[in-house]
């Protein structure tokens, strides 16, 4: 069975708040690993199986660095 799903990020919220009570951290601020306007591809077929690989390498367009975006080369997503 083939399937493909696209995710584009189209908007980033910080609930202080909710960070302060439930975070390890509780100052840890914006999320780091996706900016507004990241495009992702997952697939799942005979050859590819991103949805049980952490999503590594699912990265098809950011305007940051790709290695500090999760599903970039370097950084899987968690």
């Amino acid at each position: 069975m083939k399937h493909k799903v696209r995710l584009t990020v189209i908007d980033k919220k910080l609930y202080p708040g909710l960070q302060e009570k439930y975070c390890a951290d509780p100052q840890s601020g914006e999320c780091p690993c996706y900016n507004v306007g990241d495009e992702f591809e997952f697939f799942r077929d005979d050859e590819r199986d991103d949805f049980w690989h952490m999503g590594i390498n699912t990265l098809t367009k950011t305007n940051a660095d790709p290695s500090t975006v999760a599903g970039g080369p370097e950084k899987p997503l968690f």
